[in-house]
């Protein structure tokens, strides 16, 4: 790992309430740096006014609806997901959770700290995934914030105003030869079911994705069309088994077995609500990519759900941290 710098290209901007906001030159794609990992900061600055009722989905993540960050070749570094799945990885990144501010119907400011981690420290060469700007003539950020009706119950006369900090750590100067990524982390999703109505998720797959990590989230009261909606919950999941056309990576453990395995790996003070992570490199000692899972080659990825509970509008959705091939890239091919 080379000497790093630590710079802010977004510093407390606005961001557009209901709406996207979209930031390419600020990001200076091209630099040739590169991004080892970033820090975004979303913050809001409310007023009460007669505004009450806090809503009991964790609100201050519920708020930011869609977060992506793609280069100029359409490689997604971040794959239009919800801020809770963001904040959530970053668990397992950093063995405990990362900075926010429970949202209260008072005045105040409510901050929530999402990592976004691109270079992977526990691997042999970290700079296998390293983000290389010089590959990009421009890359874009777009975040989508919802409202008031997202924080509160009754909106009244309440104003949340949000604005956005974009922190970079970076490689000082260009990447020379030897340190230039083979393929690239992309932070996807695949589509929420209604586990009162269907029990299988099925995961993207093909030449090229290898999945690094799996993040189950399991919400009640939710919707179908929002992904990561609902209420945490730990009722509603009973077991979880991975299927491929192979055989099982994951057969029909119980989802408090796996939180409870997810507690020491990550040696976390305690689980959080309704969150199961599947890590196919925490076991890795010699730090490589490819003990992450490849989908290449198989018909199927599926994960199959049996209910403990599960009612409607029960909502489970699944964050992937995946590996991909670089657009263009021999060099990720032949590897």
């Amino acid at each position: 790992m080379r000497r790093t710098e630590t710079v802010v290209l977004l510093d407390n901007v606005p961001l557009t309430k209901g709406s996207q906001s979209l930031f390419t030159d600020e990001l200076q794609g091209g630099g040739g740096q590169g991004w080892y990992r970033a820090w975004l900061i979303v913050k809001n600055v409310y007023v009460n006014g007669t505004g009450s009722g806090v809503k009991t989905d964790e609100p201050e993540l519920a708020v930011i609806k869609n977060v992506f960050l793609r280069s100029d070749k359409n490689e997604y570094f971040v794959n239009n997901l919800p801020g809770r799945p963001l904040f959530d990885m970053a668990r397992t990144d950093f063995e405990r959770a990362s900075d926010k501010t429970a949202f209260a119907a008072a005045d105040g400011t409510y901050e929530v700290v999402i990592p976004l981690v691109f270079a992977d420290a526990d691997l042999a060469r970290p700079e296998d995934t390293i983000i290389d700007t010089g590959r990009y003539e421009s890359m874009t950020l777009g975040i989508s914030m919802g409202n008031e009706s997202d924080l509160l119950t009754t909106v009244g006369t309440s104003n949340a105003t949000f604005t956005c900090t974009l922190i970079v750590e970076r490689t000082v100067g260009r990447l020379v030869e030897t340190q230039l990524p083979i393929r690239y982390v992309s932070y996807s999703m695949s589509p929420p079911i209604d586990l009162s109505v269907t029990t299988v998720v099925r995961l993207e797959r093909g030449d090229g994705i290898r999945i690094k990590k799996l993040l189950l989230y399991s919400g009640s009261a939710g919707s179908v069309s929002s992904p990561f909606s609902g209420v945490p919950a730990n009722t509603i999941i009973g077991t979880i088994e991975m299927q491929d056309t192979v055989g099982f990576p994951l057969q029909r453990l119980k989802a408090s077995y796996l939180q409870f395995k997810n507690n020491t790996e990550y040696k976390l003070n305690a689980a959080a609500t309704g969150r199961y992570f599947v890590d196919f490199m925490v076991i890795d000692e010699n730090g490589s990519l490819f003990a992450s899972y490849d989908t290449g080659k198989k018909s199927k990825v599926d994960l199959n759900l049996v209910a403990a509970a599960a009612p409607a509008n029960s909502i489970i959705s699944v964050a992937v941290e995946q590996i991909r091939d670089l657009v263009g890239s021999e060099a990720a091919v032949a590897a």
